[in-house]
């Protein structure tokens, strides 16, 4: 029996499954591959040779590249041998409830994301808190937002992810609520490259970020309301010169009016007042309308 870790998995391996269950349960109705799992008791007893596959390297040479985890709402956890390594999801074929919010929430097994697809599910359009409090989570990676029901918030989707090391290439691309998105990522030193063109609110986006050092110039053409910046950056308190400059050149890429008090201070950038005063795009800042306000 080989040992199973961090195995990618396709919908037809579950149908494999399914049928193996039923040889060993003795049942004859027919188990989709959701349903397999609400009647499984130990799949590592599972001859998995039966299967066609002798180890793991036939695993991880499958053509597809999906791993995630069931919802809690409706399924229960895997058995205790596979917890955090075997992370079963076809995002294009398999669809587990009719909306996205909460769906992995509260899954601290979950160690890693390597693909998947918020847009694909029938269902409303929010993913908020999808992965909040996945304590475990360390790496995630490759999210695209394509389907009928393409998502448009994002609202704490990583929302205390403790363990949330490395965010990568994410289709945020028709999003508009990215409030509390990494809010308590207290381990995340990077922040990834986002499309945030028709996002409206960035509120509390990284509070308590506290080891965030990196982050890019964000582009907020359409933040409008100075509300909707509230917090972003508190508790942030070793960001670098080079992401400060870049929090000022996205204050001034929004159109928020003259006509609002546009103090940094209301997004709780940790920075003293010399050091903002020195960084490249600080007078362009000022000619924008906007002042420090500490």
């Amino acid at each position: 029996m080989p040992t199973i870790s961090k195995v990618l998995i396709t919908e037809q391996t579950l149908k494999d499954l399914a049928a193996k269950i039923r040889g060993k349960t003795g049942k004859t109705d027919k188990l989709t591959p959701s349903e397999m799992i609400e009647e499984i008791d130990d799949i590592g007893g599972l001859d998995w040779s039966v299967l066609g596959y002798s180890g793991i390297p036939e695993l991880l040479q499958n053509e597809y590249d999906v791993s995630v985890e069931f919802s809690k709402k409706k399924y229960p956890e895997p058995s205790n041998n596979l917890k955090g390594n075997l992370l079963i999801y076809n995002n294009e074929n398999m669809q587990y409830s009719t909306f996205n919010s909460y769906r992995y929430a509260g899954y601290s097994v979950l160690q890693e994301v390597k693909k998947i697809n918020i847009g694909s599910y029938a269902g409303g359009t929010s993913a908020s808190f999808m992965f909040g409090n996945c304590s475990g989570l360390k790496k995630f990676s490759n999210m695209i937002n394509e389907g009928t029901y393409k998502c448009t918030s994002l609202q704490r989707f990583f929302s205390n992810c403790l363990s949330l090391e490395s965010v990568n290439n994410l289709d945020t691309n028709g999003i508009i609520n990215m409030e509390g998105m990494f809010s308590a990522c207290s381990k995340l030193e990077t922040a990834p490259q986002l499309d945030t063109s028709s996002v409206t609110d960035v509120s509390y986006m990284f509070i308590s970020c506290t080891n965030l050092k990196n982050v890019p110039f964000y582009n907020l053409p359409k933040v409008v309301d100075i509300s909707k910046m509230t917090k972003m950056f508190n508790y942030c308190t070793n960001l670098t010169d080079e992401s400060l400059d870049n929090i000022l050149q996205m204050c001034i890429s929004t159109n928020i009016p003259s006509s609002m008090s546009k103090k940094l201070s209301t997004l709780s950038v940790d920075a003293t007042t010399s050091r903002i005063e020195a960084l490249p795009h600080y007078q362009d800042f000022l000619n924008a309308g906007w002042t420090i306000g500490y």
